[in-house]
């Protein structure tokens, strides 16, 4: 809430103890930001980087145990 709600004046702080909610929700929150609502052509202009070296199947005699 403090960085997509901080300037929402209808999200309203209250005092609660720790296992409590800390703001007031009088409505949905889903259609206020635009972060919640992602254009699906800006996702398709992503880039995809691979991070993961696969590795080749070894043998079974390759080590281990037994």
């Amino acid at each position: 809430m403090r960085r997509f709600g901080k300037d929402d004046k209808a999200l309203l702080p209250v005092a609660a103890a720790d296992d409590q909610l800390k703001y007031h929700f009088p409505a949905a929150l889903g259609s206020r930001y635009e972060s919640c609502s992602p254009n699906p052509i800006e996702q398709e202009k992503l880039k995809f980087e691979p991070k993961i070296v696969l590795q080749l199947k070894r043998d079974k005699s390759g080590g281990g145990c037994g």
